[in-house]
Formats: C-alpha cells, sequence, structure tokens
C-alpha cells in the first residue's frame, strides 16, 4: 500500500494545494480520512509525492515558483494539521532516554517540507529528533557540543550545497568526541553520484529504513 497511493487522491490534493481556497486541502485531507486513509499515510506518502509533482511542474516550467511556494506553504501547514498526537508527539528530548537524531538542513531553509517529513517519521517510531535549519556551523557545533546524538541526518538539495556540507560535516567529526554517524539524504543524492566521497559523509541513501539500519538504530530503542 505504501508504494501505491491513490491517483485520484494525489490529484484532489495536488489541485486543493494550488487553488485559490486556502482552506481546500484540509477539506480532501479530512475527507481522505474519513475514508479510511491514515492520517500518518497522508504525511509519509501522499505529502511527499504532491512536492515530487510540484517540482517536477516547476522544472519543466509548467508551475511558476510562487505557484509551488503556495502549494509547498499548504502542505507543510496540513503536515502540522494532521500531525499532533502522531508525527509531533516526541519532540526533543534532552534527558536522553531515546535514541536522538540530528536533522540538519544548512542551507536552502525554505525547502523544509521533506525534513517535516522525516521529522515526522523518526517521531512516531520513537525517536528523539531535533531540528537543525540555516543554523550556522558555529551554532551547530555548540548544539553538538551540548547534547550527544546516536545520528545526523543531513538534507541537501542542490549540488553546490555539496560542499559547503563537507565543510560543516568536517567541523562535526572534529568537534565530537565520539562522532555520531552522518547520513546525507535529499534530492542531491539522486542528482550527484559523487556526494558521499565530496561530503565525506559515512552514508548516502533516501531511504529511512537503510539510514536506521547503518546507523545501528532500530525502533524504539533507546540511546544509552
Amino acid at each position: 500500500m505504501r508504494e501505491n497511493p491513490d491517483a485520484r487522491n494525489i490529484d484532489m490534493l495536488f489541485d486543493a494545494a494550488i487553488s485559490d481556497d486556502p482552506l481546500a486541502c484540509s477539506v480532501v485531507a479530512h475527507r481522505m480520512i474519513e475514508d479510511g486513509v491514515l492520517p500518518e499515510y497522508i504525511c509519509d506518502v501522499y505529502i511527499p509525492a504532491i512536492a515530487r509533482r510540484m517540482g517536477d511542474d516547476w522544472c519543466e516550467d509548467e508551475a511558476s515558483f510562487s505557484l509551488v511556494t503556495i502549494g509547498t506553504s499548504r502542505m507543510q501547514f496540513l503536515l502540522r494539521e494532521i500531525g499532533p498526537g502522531r508525527s509531533d508527539d516526541r519532540r526533543w528530548n534532552a534527558n536522553g532516554d531515546q535514541a536522538s537524531v540530528l536533522l540538519l538542513l544548512s542551507r536552502d531553509a525554505n525547502h523544509t517540507l521533506g525534513v517535516m517529513v522525516l521529522a515526522g517519521q523518526l517521531r512516531r517510531l520513537g525517536f528523539s529528533v531535533k531540528l537543525s535549519i540555516g543554523e550556522s556551523t558555529e551554532d551547530l557545533i555548540e548544539t553538538m557540543l551540548d547534547l550527544e546524538f546516536d545520528a545526523v541526518f543531513v538534507s541537501a538539495c542542490m549540488t553546490d550545497d555539496l560542499e559547503d556540507l563537507r565543510e560543516v560535516v568536517q567541523e562535526i567529526k572534529a568537534n565530537s568526541k565520539t562522532p555520531p554517524p552522518i547520513i546525507l539524504g535529499g534530492v542531491v543524492v539522486e542528482k550527484d553520484g559523487n556526494a558521499l566521497h565530496v561530503t565525506g559523509v559515512d552514508k548516502i541513501t533516501n531511504k529511512l529504513e537503510e539510514a536506521l539500519s547503518f546507523c545501528k538504530l532500530n525502533r524504539g530503542t533507546l540511546s544509552r
């Protein structure tokens, strides 16, 4: 089921996202829920599918940047609306009694939808998640020194980000007594086959289960 969302629902939700009615997304989503679609399935499958479709339309000049921006912001709002009690019930826990993941988006801070989807997925799996979006390297290192993380997941959209990410990865590893595994994901993974070598991360993948397995983190695992 996860790999085959209903095309009709995708079309309805996509049309709602770019419509003149700012409430249309919510109406369609709640109708889907009433029809038996789980809220987390909308968050994890439908919303990313619609985001990819918007991105494709923009790249092919079939949608304006402003239209894509509006549609994406509505998807973000919907993610927050149907997330409470599900994707947002486990936020950062400084007590260290949950496995912890730092989600890092160092550039393109406007493109946060994918990171928010991933945060929701991790929280529902029982992980404590801290978001770092557009944070300076200095502030990031201070966070790394103050807190312990079991993994760092980095998201990048453009190949141009890779050189900057290499510096961030080097700083993380140089300033950590026991550096956590660093995983790179995002659109750039599909665009640049040299990303692993350029950035110095430990692994590149867009598959969550593969990333967790590499980090030796299981569902519900306690960090320490």
